[in-house]
């Protein structure tokens, strides 16, 4: 289904350099597929270019091209980012391979792109779809970074990639635990890989890190010949790398500090000398206090599984049981309240605990009740969604989606009350407040109207939908 068609670029003049534009269309009339672009301030058609498809869970082409724009500038690397790929998107309404086979099949032909080094880049659903497409065009991808999110599925079907791996996670997102553990299977293949943990929660990684990404690819192409080496830029990637280990120890951090030093003496292994990385890896894998750290990873991971599989037996007999129990009541089986407390302590317990939050969050928040409200179990629908809310209460998602709950279950004096606290949390999407079916039962009360006035004149946050 996805075959790349390269042949010679179209003259790309009149296209600015140096800024993102948005949106390009695609030359074809076969489809209404949009993306923003990036061409470096270098850019000609003398010669090619990197290029790298962005994938953006929620559409939005431009804010994830934003991320990428500091590295792609300094690497040269073009960027055609998607206005049309998404996440967690009903099987039938998946709009991710029309996209990216319009998106291959415009920007290979009408860019000087260099078809031996092709790149793929997602967050969270569309990170692993990107596995899914690199996995497809064995081949002709030459390189995946991956944001919080692993694998489509189980490991061993994944295994047989020739493309490099650049993996990111926050240190509180809900699938930081998944990230690392696809970084363990990955050290046991011949799979080049790489990964880093930034402060923050289920997101894109912040555009530092993606430039480290795009960085660590041309490191790798330079290393396959696909990239003519340049000792400058050999010598620059390593220094920060160095620098940035020696900061990580400096911080305390040992057990990444060494992480480090291994992945700067694998990295650059037969372009310069190494032996400084390997002696700095071997010394701190030496220190007693490295050890106990990473028994200390290990250990909250295991946690993290075990409240994963309790959370599920929890909501599930939520879901299947009557009566409800009151909320109070699933809280305390959830452990909410253990947890809110814990995640205010700093370290490694308070972040292991804040993951464990996130993970509830999600499933409460989104999952969970967007099937009850596909099978109107409106009841049961907004038990979760008030559990998110009592998770964090001062979040829009589950307001917003507990306004929709109680507009569809009859309750328009709770929908305009949800609704109200939504806006009052940052929710600011007019579009959806008044073209969404599922508020129409409420349209024509007064609360209502007081919130259209107040929103209209004010910018929208397309993200929240």
């Amino acid at each position: 289904m996805l075959l790349l068609a390269i042949s010679a670029p179209v003259n790309a003049d009149g296209l600015a350099r140096g800024e993102i534009i948005d949106p390009v269309a695609t030359l074809s009339d076969d489809n209404n597929e949009t993306y923003a672009l990036y061409l470096p301030s270098a850019y000609t058609t003398n010669r090619q270019w990197p290029i790298l498809f962005v994938l953006d869970p929620r559409s939005q082409g431009r804010r994830a091209a934003e991320l990428f724009q500091p590295g792609a500038e300094r690497f040269g690397y073009i960027l055609v980012s998607s206005n049309s790929t998404r996440s967690d998107s009903l099987a039938e309404e998946d709009p991710n391979p029309q996209a990216m086979v319009a998106l291959l099949q415009d920007a290979m032909t009408r860019f000087a792109a260099d078809e031996k080094r092709v790149y793929l880049t997602g967050f969270s659903g569309t990170s692993r779809y990107a596995w899914s497409v690199g996995f497809g065009l064995r081949g002709k991808i030459t390189g995946v970074i991956g944001c919080g999110g692993a694998l489509p599925g189980p490991f061993d079907r994944w295994r047989q990639v020739d493309f490099n791996f650049f993996g990111a996670a926050g240190e509180t997102d809900f699938n930081h635990r998944e990230m690392r553990l696809l970084d363990e299977d990955l050290d046991a293949t011949a799979i080049a890989h790489r990964f880093e943990y930034f402060p923050g929660g289920h997101q894109w990684a912040p555009p530092e890190v993606l430039t480290e990404a795009l960085g660590w690819m041309d490191v790798r192409a330079m290393k396959s010949g696909t990239r003519e080496r340049q000792p400058e830029l050999i010598a620059e990637l390593f220094d920060e790398g160095t620098a940035a280990a020696r900061q990580l120890e400096s911080q305390g951090r040992l057990h990444a500090a060494r992480r480090r030093w291994q992945q700067l003496a694998q990295d650059f292994d037969g372009l310069r000398d190494t032996t400084t990385a390997q002696t700095e890896a071997a010394r701190l894998g030496g220190m007693s206090k490295v050890r106990r750290e990473a028994s200390t990873i290990l250990d909250a991971a295991s946690r993290e599984a075990d409240y994963r599989h309790h959370l599920d037996a929890v909501l599930n007999d939520v879901t299947n049981t009557s009566p409800l129990p009151p909320i109070a009541k699933v809280l305390a089986r959830l452990k909410i309240p253990r947890l809110l407390a814990k995640a205010e302590r700093d370290g490694l317990e308070g972040r292991s605990a804040q993951r464990q939050l996130e993970t509830a969050f999600v499933n409460t928040a989104f999952y969970r009740p967007r099937a009850l409200m596909r099978s109107s179990d409106f009841r049961r629908a907004i038990l979760m969604l008030e559990i998110a809310a009592t998770i964090k209460p001062e979040h829009w998602r589950p307001k917003i989606s507990l306004a929709t709950a109680y507009a569809r279950s009859g309750k328009s004096a709770k929908a305009i009350t949800a609704l109200e606290q939504a806006v009052n949390a940052g929710y600011s999407n007019l579009d959806f407040i008044e073209q969404s079916s599922e508020l129409e039962s409420i349209r024509s009360e007064k609360g209502y109207q007081r919130i259209v006035e107040r929103l209209q004149g004010q910018p929208a946050d397309p993200s929240r939908r």
